[in-house]
């Protein structure tokens, strides 16, 4: 057979191959035409992962040509359920959702009522960034990491509760940074802002995109950001990694460091044939580089920074992929150091908010507030489990919490 018998020989095979590639990635998008495809959001209605959520399930839908989207919101034990739920679904497709990045946080603190393992999850993309941050109170002297190790002070944090995000962020910087914090339980971003103007906390962490008109106010100031390079809205503030010198140390970066860029991610379950993911992660990748829904997230006033399909896979393996050492640390910078006080407040409730999603009561001749949540706030009404929405104005009820206007923990009414 002659050269050009053979070239005409091979690009034949070619073509075939070709086209039955073709064929078969068409039929694995035509699997979807008359499908609903579940997409569970971690957290209740409304808020970030709820947007996102339901954008990219609006624009997916456009890409798998007569295929459903419907949004579920499954909230609870700080996106646990949800995440355990989209892992745990039928590997056909038709289950995928979004959830807190820090769960792989949860995997290897082996937390009660895990039942995921991130390394084996199939990951269409992440939609966003949120780099963590340490700011500090601008009424300090600090100015920069070495500065405040060097001072030996221990500064008051400004946290969640013992197990949340914020909390494991700080005691992950703690041990990276070679810092000591006391931790002050109860505060989420804004409530922080404004306790750092009352003084009663020294430090915070959270994202750069909450807190960087703070810092540009002078009202805080960033000490370091955890980013694989600075951030174009602060320049002049070192990265975590400028910072740490040890291999230990930036291991534990690293992990804080992939919490905040795989932000808004979609997950799928392990076992989805290889071609149907394959759809989905093409229909995912169109709908985020969609200029339509990047317009609307920008209306909205959120960032659209998207990655795809197996570089983010690729992140939490090596997330999940800790040294022993590494592992033990962050185990040991995660245990119960000390008692947390809980105040319990009592007196008849004077409003309710939301569906008792926000509750008032006036204790020692002062209207005192907290917020319930559907899932971690243990509400019992004349002894008994109860609702949230059943709690009336006029009802004698017990907030138990860290501090007045955070989360509680019960709330007890007659």
């Amino acid at each position: 057979m002659n050269s050009h018998k053979i070239s005409f020989v091979i690009a034949a095979a070619s073509a075939v191959v070709l086209s039955a590639s073709t064929a078969r990635a068409a039929d694995d998008v035509k699997f979807f035409d008359g499908k609903s495809v579940t997409y569970i959001v971690a957290t209740g209605a409304g808020g970030g992962f709820d947007f996102y959520g339901r954008l990219i399930s609006q624009y997916m839908k456009k890409n798998l040509p007569g295929s459903t989207f419907v949004v579920r919101n499954m909230p609870g034990a700080g996106h646990i359920i949800g995440t355990n739920y989209i892992y745990n679904s039928k590997p056909d497709g038709l289950t995928i959702g979004t959830f807190n990045t820090a769960m792989f946080f949860n995997q290897i603190l082996n937390k009660k009522g895990v039942k995921y393992d991130l390394a084996k999850m199939n990951f269409l993309g992440k939609a966003s960034s949120s780099p963590q941050i340490v700011m500090v109170n601008g009424k300090l002297p600090y100015k920069s990491i070495a500065e405040l190790r060097a001072s030996g002070k221990v500064l008051k944090m400004a946290t969640g509760g013992p197990g949340s995000g914020r909390w494991v962020f700080a005691k992950m910087t703690e041990a990276a940074l070679g810092l000591k914090f006391k931790m002050i339980p109860g505060y989420d971003g804004p409530d922080a802002h404004l306790a750092m103007l009352r003084g009663e906390v020294d430090v915070m962490m959270g994202s750069i995109e909450s807190n960087i008109d703070f810092h540009r106010q002078g009202k805080g100031r960033l000490l370091t950001v955890y980013s694989t390079e600075r951030d174009p809205d602060a320049k002049d503030v070192p990265t975590a990694y400028e910072l740490i010198k040890d291999e230990d140390g930036k291991q534990l970066a690293r992990l804080t460091t992939l919490s905040g860029e795989m932000w808004r991610v979609t997950g799928a379950p392990p076992g989805i044939p290889a071609g149907r993911l394959a759809a989905l992660r093409a229909a995912y990748k169109k709908a985020l580089l969609d200029p339509q829904l990047q317009a609307a997230a920008k209306k909205a006033g959120r960032e659209v920074m998207p990655a795809f399909g197996e570089d983010v896979d690729k992140a939490f393996r090596e997330a999940l992929g800790v040294s022993p050492k590494v592992k033990k640390l962050i185990i040991e910078a995660n245990a119960p150091t000390a008692k947390v006080e809980f105040l319990n407040h009592t007196g008849k409730v004077t409003k309710s908010e939301g569906d008792g999603r926000k509750l008032f009561l006036m204790h020692e001749g002062k209207e005192v507030s907290a917020k319930v949540s559907g899932s971690r706030t243990k509400v019992s009404i004349a002894g008994k489990p109860g609702n949230r929405k059943a709690i009336t104005p006029g009802m004698t009820c017990t907030f138990v919490y860290l501090r007045a206007g955070a989360e509680a923990k019960e709330v007890n009414c007659k």
